[in-house]
């Protein structure tokens, strides 16, 4: 898993009384790894090296960029984060929402699909097993 939590499944992070641990993360990030290795004893400290912003620009903007002009045309969506997924939908104005949701949409996690249909995504969102690389192209060229 490529998460806290298969994180806190390894058999190395069980038995860790008096450890020092560093996590380096983003600003923001959930303190649940952070949290689990105090209570088994560990000494952690968190370590911010980086910010997650939403971008200072529109879908529209990124779409021409890229020469997604027409709007008609089908896109595979892929996203590696819950955040991202929130990012992309502030990113959007109504009629953008319209045509983002009837993308196909990739996730990494069952808590991203689960943002995602509360969101309005209309097609089947795909699951990948992992936020590798690997996993999602497995994905993209299985389906």
């Amino acid at each position: 898993k490529f998460n806290s939590e298969g994180l806190l499944e390894l058999p190395e992070l069980q038995f860790i009384k008096d450890h020092h641990i560093i996590i380096f993360s983003g600003v923001g990030g959930r303190d649940l790894l952070a949290t689990e290795l105090k209570k088994r004893g560990a000494i952690v400290k968190k370590i911010d090296t980086c910010k997650r912003e939403q971008p200072k620009t529109s879908l529209s903007k990124l779409l021409h960029s890229y020469n997604f002009g027409q709007r008609s045309k089908k896109i595979c969506v892929i996203t590696t984060s819950s955040e991202g997924l929130r990012n992309l939908y502030k990113m959007t104005t109504l009629q953008e929402k319209i045509w983002l949701f009837n993308q196909r949409l990739i996730v990494v996690n069952q808590n991203s699909e689960r943002l995602a249909k509360e969101m309005g995504f209309n097609q089947e969102i795909l699951l990948a097993k992992n936020a590798s690389n690997d996993a999602i192209l497995k994905l993209i060229t299985s389906y």
